[in-house]
């Protein structure tokens, strides 16, 4: 499982078995080197949460109300029956960060 970790400026992706020393550290002026190869300044956190959740209906996912998405170019509104097959997931940005981070990690290991 992951967490993310809020700084005023970024947002970080981490191993929840990474938060123990994390938060230990927390008021700590160094750098903390964590597994993905990135270093944070435990002092600059302003939160440690689960990753953000979006509705989603029928693959698609809905805009910041939940009541519509759009399907080539024209906004769907959901009727009625449509609310009970909702569903929630992790918001896609996570996942990029996710997939760049091993991206990033597979290129540090070739290179050394």
């Amino acid at each position: 499982m992951t967490k993310i970790l809020k700084t005023y400026s970024s947002e970080h992706i981490v191993n929840d078995k990474e938060i123990p020393v994390i938060i230990k550290n927390q008021n700590s002026d160094s750098f903390l080197l964590l597994d993905n190869g990135e270093y944070i300044k435990p002092k600059s956190i302003i939160a440690i949460t689960d990753p953000e959740l979006v509705p989603y209906w029928n693959g698609y996912l809905l805009d910041k109300s939940g009541n519509s998405f759009m399907r080539d170019g024209q906004r769907i509104f959901l009727e009625t029956q449509d609310y009970k097959n909702i569903e929630y997931k992790t918001h896609p940005k996570y996942k990029k960060m996710k997939q760049l981070l091993l991206e990033k990690t597979n290129l540090n290991k070739q290179l050394n």
